[in-house]
Order: structure tokens, then C-alpha cells, then sequence
């Protein structure tokens, strides 16, 4: 162990508090599940500090902004259980997660569907965003899992 000091975290200025909850995927396995907005739609994301980029399911975009145009991605994206995946990229004008609202935040779009049919197997509900490092790093994110909540600067 070493004497170094603790550093203490300190809370961001103008910090906001996102409550958050636990979805039990088994008796080992949990996701992080926040609420927000991307562009006035309702969504649901999950917490994923290992994703680089925050990204947007592609039917949810396909359905919901139908009149978007998605710049394709030359390079597959890697993760989520491939590294063979089409992506594109969107530019949101607005992305709420709880009361944190993120302006002109560039995401990353790929079909989350086998992440959402085995949702669908275990009674949970569709998800459309993955909240990545690129805004948890962004805006300064703590992730208190003892008191459910993501608090952002």
C-alpha cells in the first residue's frame, strides 16, 4: 500500500445528478439504465464505460428521424460482441441524459438489435443509446453505484 494521500473527487461545478437504475440481467450481471431525450424522443441508454463513443441504435433513428441523413463509417466499428459492424454517424442537436442537457453531440449509429432481442428474452425494455467514455469523459462523469446516480459537469 502507499502513504500517498487520498485524493478526494470532487463534485464537478454545476454538476447535475442523474439517478440511474440497476437492470439484473442474472444473478451475476447487471447493466447501468438512465433516461433521456436524443432530439425530443424518449430513449433509454445504457452506461457503458468500455464504449469509446456514445452510440445510437440505427432502426431508432431510421424510425424516429426518418428524414436524417447518416454519414456511413469507412471503418467497421469494433466491440459488442463483433468487429465487423457497419456503422454510421449522426449529429444530434440535443441529447438529454436525466436534467444534463448535451448540445451538437456527434454520435456513432449501429444496429443494437441483438443487444434488444436478448433484452426482449428477459422481459426488459429496448434500449436505444449507450452511453459512452466519449461524454462520461467529456462533461467529467462520476458514477456513484452506491447511490444509483451518474453525476455530470
Amino acid at each position: 500500500m502507499s502513504s500517498q494521500p487520498v485524493k478526494r473527487i470532487r463534485r464537478p461545478r454545476k454538476a447535475v445528478v442523474i439517478p440511474f437504475e440497476f437492470i439484473n440481467l442474472d444473478e451475476e450481471s447487471n447493466h447501468v439504465m438512465l433516461r433521456g431525450t436524443l432530439n425530443g424522443s424518449a430513449c433509454r441508454m445504457i452506461l457503458d464505460t468500455g464504449a469509446s463513443r456514445t452510440v445510437a441504435d440505427l432502426s431508432f433513428i431510421k424510425n424516429t428521424f426518418p428524414e436524417t441523413f447518416l454519414e456511413s463509417n469507412e471503418q467497421l466499428s469494433a466491440g459488442l460482441g463483433t468487429n465487423t459492424m457497419e456503422s454510421h454517424f449522426f449529429m444530434a442537436e440535443e441529447l438529454t441524459i436525466g436534467d444534463k442537457v448535451v448540445a451538437s453531440q456527434f454520435l456513432a449509429v449501429i444496429d443494437l438489435s441483438h443487444v434488444n432481442e436478448t433484452y426482449r428474452m428477459l422481459g426488459i425494455p429496448e434500449v436505444q443509446l449507450i452511453l459512452g467514455s466519449d461524454i462520461l469523459k467529456a462533461h467529467k462523469a462520476i458514477i456513484d453505484y452506491g447511490g444509483k446516480q451518474l453525476i455530470l459537469g
